[in-house]
């Protein structure tokens, strides 16, 4: 059984050992990107949360309209390549990262009555 509300993804032996080789050879650009994040069984909601940028700049970066930063696809790579072994080390890491520097920034006003 699922847990409720994930995003999964059943991939065949084949796909799981294009996943792997994809991600182990450094695979670059808009198309290995978003087969990386379905295989890593994540939503485009999710790793916008994860990378910490707006869901609208992730489809950008697999649309190919905006370059994709190298540490996001190294990212990508290493939940992708833990998917496919059924590990989530990257993805436990991230998810702490978030839970101990929350991703919004409170920014003061300034005083303009005195």
């Amino acid at each position: 059984m699922l847990p409720a509300g994930r995003f999964c993804v059943v991939l065949d032996v084949f796909d799981q050992k294009v996943a792997q080789l994809a991600a182990s050879q450094g695979v670059h650009g808009p198309q290995s990107l978003r087969f990386l994040r379905k295989v890593a069984g994540i939503t485009m909601e999710e790793s916008a949360r994860l990378l910490r940028v707006l869901r609208s700049t992730v489809h950008r970066w697999e649309k190919g309209d905006t370059e994709i930063p190298g540490g996001v696809m190294e990212t990508i790579r290493a939940l992708a390549f833990e998917s496919t072994r059924g590990e989530t080390f990257t993805r436990d890491r991230l998810n702490a990262a978030l839970d101990e520097h929350p991703s919004t920034v409170e920014i003061p006003l300034l005083d303009r009555t005195g």
